[in-house]
Parts: structure tokens; C-alpha cells; sequence
């Protein structure tokens, strides 16, 4: 980590004394930065679906733009041992309250299709996330990225977008 860092291993061992005091606040950053992602799309005054879109278009801009918390999240949310696999847990139900918080409002307001629970439709957009970050990664071409987010918006509305396009 320090490597990629561009830090000497001495250096980054004077701030964390431990390699899991280094792996607890890499989880902080991670943690923070996603679930700061999560509120400030779905805290805007906007219909349910655009905040969905939303949040799934700039999870797939922070892919590019914080490349290493993208690949830190996909390593995290696989590491099923010790510590990490309950603290990530806790990172993934924070952002699944989010994303449901949302959902039950579109479908309140008849934006969102009620057909499944809107707990089911976050997990949905979570499991998403991994394809997202796979496409992102390798290179998939912007529209196919794109495509791919609308198709996800449309399954999760149940055909029923805010401004009636299904396309």
C-alpha cells in the first residue's frame, strides 16, 4: 500500500504503527467516501428513479476518479474473515437504508413499482455496483456503461419512469 502510496514503508508506518491501524483507516476512507456518495444524490430534491440513476452514475464516475476506493470496496466486500466482513456489513446496510429510503418514497408517489420490496431494490443496486465497477475496469465503453445504468433504473421502476420514457 505505501508503494502505490508513493511513500517509503517507514513512512507510512510512523502514522500507523500497525499494518491494521493502516487497513482500519483505509476502511474509514472507503466508508466515508461511499456513504457520503450514498446522501448527498439521495438527499436532492428529486424524483425517486433520477436519484437512483444517480446515484448508480456517479458510483460508476467514482470508478474513475477514485480508482482505488472502487478496487478497495471490491476487495472489502469479498473479505469474509475476521473483523472486516461485519465492519463491511455495517458500511453496506448504511447504504442499503439510503437507497431504500428512496424507493419506498418513489413508490409512495407511484414512481417505483411496488411489485417487490424496496429493501430488495437496494440489494439489487449493491449486487449492481459490482458489475458496474467490473465494466468501469475494463474498460467498457462509456454508452455501454451508461446503457447498462438505465437498464438497471427501468428493471428496478418496474417500466415506469418519471417522465414516461421506457427507451
Amino acid at each position: 500500500m505505501a508503494a502505490e502510496a508513493g511513500v517509503a514503508l517507514s513512512t507510512a508506518f510512523h502514522y500507523f504503527p500497525t499494518r491494521e491501524d493502516l487497513v482500519s483507516a483505509v476502511l474509514d476512507e472507503v466508508e466515508r467516501f461511499y456513504v457520503a456518495l450514498a446522501e448527498r444524490v439521495h438527499t436532492a430534491n428529486r424524483p425517486a428513479p433520477e436519484l437512483l440513476l444517480a446515484h448508480v452514475a456517479a458510483f460508476a464516475d467514482s470508478v474513475d476518479t477514485h480508482e482505488h476506493h472502487a478496487r478497495v470496496w471490491l476487495n472489502w466486500s469479498s473479505a469474509i474473515r475476521g473483523e472486516i466482513w461485519p465492519r463491511y456489513l455495517k458500511l453496506e446496510e448504511r447504504v442499503i437504508a439510503i437507497i431504500t429510503g428512496s424507493i419506498e418514497r418513489g413508490q409512495r408517489e407511484g414512481t417505483l413499482s411496488n411489485a417487490a420490496p424496496a429493501r430488495d431494490g437496494a440489494r439489487i443496486m449493491i449486487g449492481a455496483g459490482y458489475m458496474i465497477a467490473q465494466m468501469k475496469l475494463s474498460g467498457r465503453p462509456r454508452a455501454e456503461v451508461d446503457r447498462f445504468l438505465a437498464s438497471l433504473v427501468r428493471s428496478l421502476a418496474g417500466g415506469i419512469a418519471s417522465d414516461g420514457a421506457n427507451g
